[in-house]
């Protein structure tokens, strides 16, 4: 069963003047169908303007249909007696952390989400503990987060939201304003979480090297799903997605490089995957 379900899905924005007329309407999302099974990583990929980020708020209760039907776990999106359950069960990470941490400590910090709910406080405890140690982030539970660097600040934000211990974990853009240290950072947590956890996660991206990890690839464009597949099926056709304003990642091009100088390579769309390889071919010489 599908923990994701959207029926043709619509979303505009509206701009209404000072007496609350409607003056302008942008369709963002444009009768967008899927379906998410529980488990599975999925990235979401589309050039800005695509809609993708849009999509990730509908998903959760932030921003409500226009149009067609969002279903999380059978709940619709639209049904305010929903929401409380829906929010609890789509957790999301946004691209600038500092918007989502906002106490003195790093322990307060993720604690603070569960305390909300009303969780005991023993519980509290092990959520954060666990939360914590599931981002690489326990030797800092004492910090401030005025002392972290922006991956340690995003890897606290993803704690808090696992501490809430949603079965949904939705990233929007969340690298998107880190340094490269930052990204591999966060893109670590992001592949670890999915190995380890049964959650289902989301990583809303223009990361192609971030895409290429996952297991489902959804790209949208205009407001429309463009393509879906594996990476593997998105990446065979690099002229679609040039069109969308979209790139292959470098291993890929790499590899069809060595390929042309006369390299007996597959064509890789992981770095590690090359790497492995090259490796082997390097050592059987």
């Amino acid at each position: 069963m599908a923990i994701i379900e959207t029926k043709e899905l619509e979303f505009d924005y509206v701009t209404r003047d000072e007496e609350a007329k409607v003056t302008e309407v942008n369709r963002a999302i444009d009768g967008v169908s899927l379906q998410i099974e529980a488990g599975s990583f999925v990235a979401i990929l589309g050039h800005n303007g695509s809609g993708k980020s849009t999509l990730a708020k509908t998903l959760n209760g932030i921003l409500l249909p226009s149009g067609g039907t969002v279903l999380i776990s059978g709940m619709d999106t639209a049904d305010d007696a929903n929401l409380l359950n829906i929010r609890r069960e789509v957790g999301m990470v946004f691209q600038n952390p500092d918007n989502q941490i906002i106490a003195n400590l790093v322990e307060d910090d993720v604690g603070f989400g569960p305390e909300n709910l009303g969780v005991p406080t023993e519980e509290i405890w092990q959520r954060v503990d666990a939360a914590l140690k599931a981002v690489g982030m326990t030797a800092f539970r004492l910090k401030s987060p005025n002392h972290l660097s922006g991956g340690q600040k995003q890897r606290v934000a993803i704690a808090g939201v696992l501490a809430m211990k949603p079965k949904i974990l939705i990233f929007d853009e969340a690298t998107s304003m880190l340094d490269p240290q930052g990204k591999d950072e966060i893109k670590r947590v992001i592949t670890e979480l999915h190995g380890e956890s049964k959650l289902t996660i989301l990583s809303i991206t223009h990361d192609i090297d971030e895409v290429a990890k996952s297991d489902y690839v959804i790209a949208m464009d205009g407001g429309h799903v463009a393509i879906t597949g594996t990476p593997k099926e998105v990446f065979k056709d690099p002229e679609k997605l040039k069109k969308m304003k979209l790139d292959v990642p470098f291993s890929l091009k790499l590899s069809e490089e060595l390929q042309a100088c006369g390299l007996h390579v597959s064509s890789h769309i992981t770095q590690e995957g090359l790497v492995e390889e090259l490796c082997q071919l390097h050592s059987s010489m």
